[in-house]
């Protein structure tokens, strides 16, 4: 094949492979950025979780491998959450972190529902959750 031909076929490819590769670089350090809490902020593996249980309306508690345990403030008053079935968290990234945009998901009445997760408070166990929602609900903190 002759060399210019050989220029010819090489340039389209390294016009489209170039800004692939720099938006490849930039969206990892953006997403290693997303990702790391920022100071006094709660965050879990999302893959990490065993269980999620309903607390109140506008409440989750998720349990995590190793025992750990976590109170899920929500955006709003999540329909049918206390007849949920399936929950997951839906996140872009592996940490679930407070106002990070990511959401539990679930399943009631047939349909899947969505709940923005708008804090994240590690706790002791469920009491100390069931604890800091009577008291959010109490003095009208709404927990964010």
């Amino acid at each position: 094949m002759q060399t210019w031909l050989k220029r010819t076929l090489l340039l389209p490819v390294l016009a489209l492979t170039l800004p692939a590769l720099v938006g490849c670089a930039s969206s990892t350090t953006g997403q290693q950025a997303a990702t790391t809490p920022r100071e006094g902020e709660t965050c879990f593996n999302a893959s990490m979780a065993t269980s999620f249980d309903y607390i109140a309306p506008r409440y989750a508690y998720v349990t995590t491998v190793g025992d750990d345990h976590y109170l899920l403030t929500l955006a709003q008053e999540c329909i049918n959450l206390q007849s949920a079935m399936n929950m997951s968290i839906r996140s872009r990234f592996e940490q679930v972190c407070s106002r990070s945009e990511d959401s539990i998901i679930y399943t009631a009445l047939g349909r899947a529902n969505y709940c923005r997760i708008v804090n994240i408070q590690k706790v002791k166990d469920r009491a100390a959750a069931n604890a800091i929602v009577s008291e959010n609900n109490r003095t009208g903190n709404p927990g964010y």
